[in-house]
């Protein structure tokens, strides 16, 4: 099972978790998901902790999915119900897709 560190901060959160990370006594490289907020975060992951897996929290779907070196997509439902295919298109470049929805009042 994978954790996911959802990232938020931009370039000095992604140093200083690389930092860190590079710096740990055991390896965490296989069971942390570093999920950046758009592209450019998730190429900031590969820059600064490249031995981690990398997930992106999509706001909307890329044209394709296989356009960035990571294993996971995080998405609103609403998206994928929009784009079905998308998933069927990321299982096949082997990338998951996690689907969430946000809470709404009834």
């Amino acid at each position: 099972m994978n954790t996911i560190i959802d990232i938020k901060g931009g370039e000095a959160c992604i140093q200083a978790i690389g930092t860190t990370l590079n710096g740990y006594p055991h390896d965490m490289s296989t069971r942390l998901l570093l999920a950046g907020q758009s592209e450019a975060e998730v190429e900031m992951c590969a820059k600064y902790v490249p031995n981690h897996l990398r997930s992106y929290t999509v706001r909307s779907l890329p044209s394709h999915p296989a356009n960035l070196d990571l294993v996971n997509y995080n998405a609103d439902f609403t998206l994928l119900k929009l784009r079905p295919s998308f998933i069927t298109e990321a299982h096949d470049s082997g990338i998951t897709v996690f689907s969430w929805t946000l809470n709404t009042d009834a």
